[in-house]
């Protein structure tokens, strides 16, 4: 049995194609560099990610960001 459009049902893999293509290549960036920002904040010791928290901010103030 097919599932309606609107129902709850329907294949998994379907439902994650539409949620992929859903998401904007903006969006995945936004994610992405969030990702990253994460990952960063792991590795460094606290001089690394002070520089790394400037770095951001002069970015974003300077509209590269």
């Amino acid at each position: 049995m097919l599932a309606h459009p609107g129902s709850q049902g329907g294949d998994p893999m379907v439902k994650e194609r539409i949620l992929q293509n859903a998401v904007s290549n903006e969006g995945r960036r936004t994610i992405l560099r969030e990702a990253e920002d994460c990952y960063r904040n792991e590795l460094l010791d606290d001089e690394g990610r002070q520089l790394l928290l400037v770095r951001k901010r002069l970015h974003s103030q300077l509209g590269l960001y």
